[in-house]
């Protein structure tokens, strides 16, 4: 099957809500809402941008996400309860199944890279699906559904 290559040009963000779980939620009312940008054409590779406002929280990650800082600053700590201050311009990667708590002091806005085992669908007829409690796995889909 020949698979061809995806250009979007610089689309209007358009963010929706992608809520940080409430049970999560150490401080404050991060919230959360994101753009999906790309996938790729089997679902196992989705790109996009996030943003949240400050507060505290938990993140489980249920795959591997490479991420990129773009605006703002935060605290990460891992498993491990070593801190890491990510800066515009810093990158970071999870391995699924770690988890780590934030602590953003401002608005934080950044660029993720996921990459499931399996096809994953993270909307829905223009609807963010709550990858945590509707997909706590990925889920298979098939050729011919949309993003």
């Amino acid at each position: 099957m020949l698979v061809k290559i995806k250009v979007k040009h610089g689309q209007e963000q358009n963010f929706q809500g992608i809520p940080i779980q409430p049970e999560w939620i150490l401080e404050g009312n991060p919230g959360g809402k994101g753009q999906l940008m790309m996938q790729s054409h089997d679902r196992k590779q989705t790109t996009g941008i996030w943003e949240c406002d400050a507060g505290k929280f938990e993140y489980h990650y249920h795959w591997h996400e490479t991420l990129r800082i773009l605006e703002g600053e935060a605290t990460m700590e891992d498993d491990d309860g070593v801190a890491h201050l990510l800066r515009p311009g810093d990158y970071a990667h999870f391995p699924m199944g770690v988890k780590s708590i934030w602590t953003v002091p401002e608005r934080l806005k950044l660029l993720f890279f996921i990459v499931t085992p399996e096809p994953f669908e993270l909307w829905r007829q223009d609807k963010f699906i709550n990858a945590v409690q509707d997909n706590p796995l990925p889920i298979k889909t098939d050729n011919n559904s949309k993003c």
